[in-house]
């Protein structure tokens, strides 16, 4: 899946709602996107039980990521922590 993220000219959005992906899975997704060349704009991870560590993850992954424009995470229990860390990056994006 990395590798069609990477090269892919079509993939705009990805919709892993309520797939138990964690922050393993925030971690590895994350390490993928802040490569120049992914053209991904929207990130739909509704209820993906990312916690505060999987939130980190995205966050400093969308300080690279200048193309992702929409982030979707409700239902993941992100805490202060992660809802700090996604705060803190919005100006940079």
């Amino acid at each position: 899946f990395s590798n069609i993220l990477r090269v892919s000219e079509t993939i705009t959005t990805i919709d892993f709602s309520w797939n138990k992906i964690g922050k393993q899975g925030a971690q590895s997704l994350s390490a993928v996107l802040e490569h120049d060349g992914v053209r991904l704009e929207t990130m739909i991870l509704h209820g993906c039980s990312l916690g505060p560590s999987g939130a980190e993850a995205l966050a400093k992954m969308l300080r690279q990521n200048k193309t992702i424009t929409e982030l979707q995470i409700p239902y993941n229990d992100i805490g202060t922590i992660g809802a700090q860390a996604i705060a803190d990056m919005l100006p940079n994006n």
